[in-house]
């Protein structure tokens, strides 16, 4: 019987677990991007101020915590479907 029910969701299981490596290669690049645009941010000029660094600071580290929490999701994914290997080691 579980060889049967392991037959029968082999195909969908293949299908998500390969959506989720297209979606991990997606939340890299996305992250990468943003890292890159962060190099640019308005905190790192003096002109900017202590005040509005500290704001625009706080905003990144917001953004920083949801791609933590989507890193998160991910490392479950990819242990849930066997490509841990896909991970970047960050």
């Amino acid at each position: 019987m579980a060889v049967t029910v392991e037959k029968d969701i082999a195909q969908p299981v293949k299908t998500e677990a390969d959506k989720s490596q297209q979606n991990l290669i997606k939340f890299e690049e996305k992250m990468k991007e943003y890292y890159q645009n962060m190099k640019k941010e308005t905190f790192y000029q003096y002109a900017t101020g202590v005040e509005d660094s500290k704001a625009k600071i706080e905003e990144c580290n917001e953004k920083i915590v949801e791609f933590e929490k989507g890193l998160q999701d991910f490392e479950y994914f990819s242990k849930m479907f066997s490509f841990e290997e896909a991970l970047i080691p960050a």
